[in-house]
């Protein structure tokens, strides 16, 4: 909520585990393009390999970059496990 105002932002985040083997890594990057098409349009994008580059902190610092969440910021965020 910005200026009593309700603002939305999408996050992209690319994510491929510390575990992931690398021609499974080589395989998911070529198909990394048409996925952020997908997706788009998108405020923020993050690549990231393990939870600690996609922690509340992260993102909220990211979010208060964008111009217009300079005063408040309410942050809500949906945790995923993909197995």
């Amino acid at each position: 909520m910005v200026d009593d105002s309700l603002t939305v932002k999408f996050f992209y985040i690319n994510w491929v585990g510390e575990a992931v083997k690398p021609m499974t890594k080589g395989r998911v990057s070529t198909h990394k393009g048409a996925a952020e098409e997908f997706f788009d349009p998108f405020h923020i994008k993050i690549t990231a390999t393990n939870f600690d580059e996609i922690n509340e902190e992260i993102i909220a610092d990211k979010l208060q970059r964008l111009k217009g969440f300079k005063k408040k910021l309410i942050c809500i965020i949906i945790k995923a496990v993909l197995a």
